[in-house]
């Protein structure tokens, strides 16, 4: 493969020795090896329930508690191998659960085919053991200030309101 990879304006020649992307395919190499593990398999790697075979987990989607309980497993054990955070990994899978979500609720709204397209996708994801890339950023405003100084309140989370919940 020929990859395109920029950082900072920067292309990036060799993902696996360039120090701003070696970190990450290092990461990435520990948890296709944790795979192949007994001690670990458990929380890397599940039956789909697309396919019914065994995949990545990182390439499911989260159907229930478990699921997301396995998530939290799956990143802990992460940190715990590599000594940092496995972004793409951790970040892909959680991109994959909105877009799950997102692509049913644009089928019922317009009538459209993007949940089938998604899974025909992820399909293909989940049989070539493919890992996803997933993007965090946050809002700028004013980097001086804190997130309670900035002009626009709803820039980041915070309290409008507090209830007593009186149960029930």
């Amino acid at each position: 493969m020929h990859p395109n990879v920029y950082k900072f304006s920067e292309l990036i020649e060799g993902v696996t020795t360039h120090p701003v992307t070696k970190r990450c395919v290092e990461s990435h190499a520990k948890a296709f090896k944790a795979a192949q593990d007994p001690n670990y398999q458990d929380i890397v790697i599940r039956d789909s329930p697309l396919t019914v075979k065994k995949v990545m987990r990182w390439l499911t989607i989260m159907e229930n508690e478990e699921d997301a309980i396995y998530n939290s497993r799956f990143k802990r054990l992460m940190y715990n191998l590599t000594g940092t955070c496995t972004g793409a990994l951790c970040v892909g899978w959680n991109c994959l659960q909105s877009r799950w979500g997102t692509t049913y609720e644009i089928d019922q709204e317009f009538g459209t085919d993007y949940r089938q397209r998604s899974r025909k996708w992820l399909e293909y994801a989940q049989g070539n053991a493919l890992t996803v890339a997933g993007a965090l950023t946050d809002p700028k405003g004013d980097r001086t200030l804190p997130p309670f100084r900035q002009l626009d309140p709803d820039i980041f989370p915070h309290i409008v309101e507090e209830r007593l919940w009186s149960g029930g």
